[in-house]
């Protein structure tokens, strides 16, 4: 039997624990721990349901600062907590930050039960990318979950809520959005 040295059994032990990791490609991984643009707009969400008006500021101003910007066109919630602020008297003034021509984005929806939407986004290759979605408001226990695939409609990564990937080359994906529940889920995802 050949003598093998140490390292060489280290490094054998490591590729045996690690390859089914390496062959799954992206992981899950908690959504609202690692999101700062998700922790913002949950955390709105519940400071506006109970009438804490400053605090909705300070939400908006951090996705603000944050740089998130919505996606397709929807409405800025930032912009519509600061109004919801100020019209309930409110009126500590917003720090100005500058925003990124494609920097973090966001979406708030509402999803009926079985029922799935499609986002195209392009994400640039190199660099990190990461879909993150959780629910919001009504339908908190909803069961959605989001996949991304490619142009070609195959699977990158899908069954989670919330994944880090690196793609290898600049290019479109589908993220689709799915609630597997019976009853309408209100969902932010956002998209970095």
């Amino acid at each position: 039997m050949p003598r093998r040295s140490i390292s060489q059994c280290l490094i054998a032990a490591a590729l045996l624990f690690l390859s089914p990791a390496l062959a799954q490609g992206p992981t899950p991984a908690p959504a609202l721990a690692e999101d700062d643009i998700l922790q913002t707009l949950i955390q709105g969400e519940a400071l506006r349901a109970v009438g804490d008006y400053a605090g909705l500021l300070g939400a908006a101003e951090n996705l603000r600062l944050l740089g998130a910007n919505p996606v397709d066109g929807q409405g800025d919630v930032a912009i519509g907590w600061i109004e919801e602020a100020r019209a309930h008297g409110v009126t500590r003034a917003i720090r100005s930050a500058r925003g990124r021509a494609l920097g973090p984005g966001y979406r708030r929806g509402a999803l009926p039960g079985g029922e799935s939407l499609t986002i195209r986004q392009v994400f640039l290759g190199g660099q990190p990318a990461r879909v993150a979605l959780a629910t919001a408001g009504k339908g908190v226990n909803a069961e959605l979950s989001v996949a991304v695939r490619d142009t070609e409609g195959r699977l990158m990564c899908g069954g989670g809520v919330n994944f880090v990937w690196q793609p290898a080359y600049s290019g479109r994906v589908d993220i689709e959005i799915a609630n597997a529940g019976d009853a309408s889920s209100d969902f932010y995802v956002t998209i970095k």
